[in-house]
């Protein structure tokens, strides 16, 4: 179980390739980065919109995540290593 509980179904899985996260969109266009750990930790860093995210990518260093909805919005992300790897419980 890698999502949170809910009817909507997650669309898009894209690995962190320095941390053991990953990021997850969901058809309703909600965004969260999970952990892989033990203990998996969710960080949600977009709620459901009703657009589902059709597109994730990561920086081959982890830092950066882009991606991308059905209407063709795009966002993209900028996070600190610490944060990063707080989250994916190695900090």
């Amino acid at each position: 179980m890698l999502g949170r509980y809910s009817e909507q179904l997650i669309g898009k899985v894209c690995a962190n390739p320095s941390f053991a996260l990953v990021a997850a969109g969901y058809n309703d266009g909600g965004l969260e980065l999970v952990s892989l750990a033990t203990r998996p930790q969710r960080y949600s860093l977009v709620s459901a919109s009703s657009n589902p995210i059709t597109e994730l990518v990561w920086s081959p260093k982890g830092d950066h995540l882009l991606g991308g909805d059905s209407d063709g919005r795009l966002f993209a992300y900028r996070f600190d290593t610490e944060t990063l790897a707080r989250l994916a419980g190695t900090a």
